[in-house]
């Protein structure tokens, strides 16, 4: 829809790109149905989590984005021999670079919509094409040209005129501009803002366009009628350089320092294990998990940050809210939370979090297994070793209604060494009570489930305290005002531009009425 928007412009200015223009038109809707069956028909069940499970009504849907393609090509086809014939363009024309930019970012769709239909090639074709391993890397690296090149567009197009060009005074202004541009480029590169040959280019190509959008702006502020297009192009370039000082110097936060191995290296140098109310240090904070509350299928995870200077104190300086929504057919669904700050944003998601099964008793623990036992007979719990050493009956007058049976317990631990504990099993007065016997060191409950009916054996229920955990990743992307003010200029540019050209429509109107 951008390609279609640049190039209503020049068939309005050219009179010419009519076809073009309607091409584009038609692929913007193709595209908003082909996205519809890629995640409606589950044929990105395995691939995305935010693809539906399969659709009776697939095959429907191929047919109507067939059809939706098919028949306005056909129609274009046929009718394209009464649009009027286009003139040869010059290269160092301003319709040139746009229909040029409006073709990259065409170009640009088709990569991100190819890869995301690999497994659309696969079901159709029987092929077996692996979608990529690191996402981000991937898209990064086929991205990074197509953006250099629009940026490039946006600054050349907008030193030109439709129709033939001055080229001394085009390349006069351009240079000036570039060295501007390059100087720029120099000090943020000097700074360590932006690393890496292919990111230092990208970020003189942006730098170039900001520069000439401003510099149309100051110069031609009301000598044109294009100066909300100026707008939106210095928002956009702002957006584009904000992303790139945010990624280029964003900084992972939450590296694991709870004591708690997570299995990898990279695992424990960016995710952080958070056990329920200990606060653990986080870069310039204190983090605690304080608190889960759950609302339908979703659970949001409170985390409280406390400035160091702050620790002491206790003091929350912000609170952030990750959740985990529980869903049967897809899996967990982790989403993110961000704190907004003018300079930065802080950046937090769940790699894990610790469910509870929903049958913890008052003190939290839950029943994991139960275990008949003779005196003497060992079960291993928590690595440590748990002995039934005696067992003693008691009845009040022969009352059967008044007994009593207890099991008592030695337990050898690795780390805790020589335990005790008992539980009992009793009957007051024709009324069941047990005593637990609870091994706080071990978070491990025992309790007297009943005697065997066919020997001497006790039932013995192991219950453990189930641990309420998560792992989160804290990611700090700094300049982040830099991309947001970009967005606000950007869509105040093309508020502008929709409404002067709607008033200027109704002005025609009246005049001709």
């Amino acid at each position: 829809m951008v390609a279609t928007l640049h190039s209503m412009i020049i068939a309005r200015k050219r009179f010419n790109t009519y076809a073009t223009t309607y091409f584009f038109t038609i692929l913007g809707w193709f595209f908003v149905m082909y996205a519809t069956y890629l995640t409606r028909s589950g044929v990105l069940g395995e691939t995305s989590v935010h693809s539906f499970g399969e659709n009776a009504l697939s095959g429907q849907m191929i047919i109507f984005t067939a059809l939706y393609l098919l028949i306005p090509l056909y129609m274009l086809i046929r009718l394209k021999k009464h649009f009027p014939r286009k003139d040869n363009d010059e290269v160092m024309t301003r319709e040139f670079w746009m229909l040029i930019g409006a073709i990259v970012v065409l170009i640009s769709a088709f990569q991100v919509t190819a890869t995301t239909s690999i497994p659309v090639f696969n079901k159709l074709f029987g092929t077996e094409i692996a979608p990529p391993i690191d996402n981000v890397n991937f898209y990064n690296t086929w991205q990074m040209p197509f953006a250099i090149v629009i940026a490039l567009g946006i600054a050349i197009s907008q030193y030109l005129w439709y129709g033939k060009n001055d080229l001394k005074q085009f390349a006069k202004k351009i240079l000036i501009a570039s060295g501007i541009a390059f100087a720029l480029t120099i000090l943020i590169a000097l700074g360590d803002h932006v690393t890496g040959a292919s990111r230092v280019v990208l970020l003189f190509s942006i730098l170039l366009a900001t520069v000439v959008s401003i510099d149309f702006v100051i110069h031609y502020l009301k000598k044109t009628s294009n100066v909300g297009g100026a707008f939106t192009h210095i928002g956009f370039t702002l957006f584009l350089l904000g992303v790139v000082l945010a990624f280029s110097n964003s900084q992972i936060i939450s590296k694991n320092t709870s004591g708690f191995d997570l299995g990898k290296e990279a695992d424990n140098r960016e995710n952080l294990v958070l056990m329920k109310g200990v606060g653990q240090p986080m870069g310039q904070y204190m983090v605690t998990y304080s608190d889960a509350v759950t609302k339908g299928r979703e659970t949001f995870y409170k985390v409280d940050f406390v400035k160091m200077k702050d620790a002491g104190t206790g003091k929350v300086d912000f609170s952030v809210h990750p959740s985990l929504n529980v869903n049967t057919r897809m899996g967990n669904v982790y989403n993110p939370d961000t704190k907004h700050f003018i300079d930065k944003d802080i950046y937090t998601y769940l790699s894990y979090a610790q469910q509870s099964n929903g049958v913890a008793d008052a003190d939290g623990f839950s029943k994991s297994g139960e275990q008949p036992m003779n005196v003497h007979d060992t079960i291993v719990i928590s690595r440590s070793f748990v002995i039934l050493d005696n067992v003693k009956t008691t009845m009040v007058n022969d009352d059967v209604n008044n007994a009593s049976i207890t099991a008592m317990f030695k337990i050898i631990s690795m780390q805790e060494g020589q335990l005790e504990t008992e539980i009992k099993y009793e009957i007051v007065n024709g009324e069941l009570k047990r005593t637990d016997g609870i091994i706080e060191p071990l978070k491990v409950k025992l309790r007297f489930e009943g005697v065997a009916s066919d020997s001497k054996a006790i039932h013995v229920g192991i219950y453990e305290k189930q641990q309420d955990y998560i792992v989160m990743k804290a990611i700090i992307f700094p300049f982040m005002g830099v991309l947001w003010l970009g967005i606000v200029v950007m869509f105040s540019g093309l508020t502008y531009s929709i409404m002067r050209r709607t008033m200027g429509k109704n002005k025609d109107t009246e005049n001709k009425a």
